[in-house]
């Protein structure tokens, strides 16, 4: 098969991989203003009682047009700066995105505006997780200019799963709409 008869789904494929992954690594500065995200709600589907105290995520009408979160959580080990964070989305939409890296490096990358969050409301001050201490942030809402580009508008449900090494800690469930402006 010559390239010029691939189908454009795969073109598109391989852009959208070229431009994520830079040096062999996934790359997590990213920039869109092409769409708007408003959140649904969110939730904590599941936390390991054995290595965690709690973990909740709640959502709340933080204004009129605004849906923010809150998320708490307390360890019952030291993970220090070992835990990883997966990503998947595709409960009411297929669409096959999947991410997982170390919560380090999301911090450091600002993905999603984590950084600005955080420094906003909330007690997580670096990368280090500690037994017995009680993490919070508060009124968190996501910065839509530094999400992934190219999320096609409809609705989704983004499952965050946060791991330290093999074991699995919790479950987070974010419902979300994308959506882009009506040009007139």
């Amino acid at each position: 098969m010559v390239w010029s008869e691939a189908p454009k789904a795969v073109c598109v494929f391989l852009v959208l991989v070229s431009t994520i992954f830079a040096d062999g690594q996934l790359d997590l500065h990213f920039f869109q203003n092409d769409y708007h995200l408003t959140i649904e709600r969110s939730e904590t589907s599941y936390y390991n009682k054995i290595y965690m105290k709690t973990a909740s995520l709640v959502s709340f009408r933080y204004n009129r047009t605004i849906i923010a979160q809150n998320f708490t959580f307390r360890f019952n080990i030291d993970v220090g700066a070992n835990l990883e964070v997966r990503f998947a989305s595709n409960e009411y939409r297929y669409f096959p995105l999947r991410l997982g890296d170390r919560i380090c490096r999301a911090l450091d990358a600002d993905s999603g505006g984590l950084k600005q969050m955080i420094g906003k409301c909330g007690n997580i001050s670096d990368c280090m997780f500690f037994k017995d201490r009680t993490y919070h942030v508060c009124n968190a809402v996501p910065d839509e200019s530094k999400l992934p580009p190219h999320i096609p508008s409809g609705r989704y449900m983004l499952e965050i799963e946060v791991s330290y090494g093999s074991i699995k800690l919790f479950v987070a469930k974010i419902y979300f709409a994308i959506t882009r402006p009506e040009v007139k």
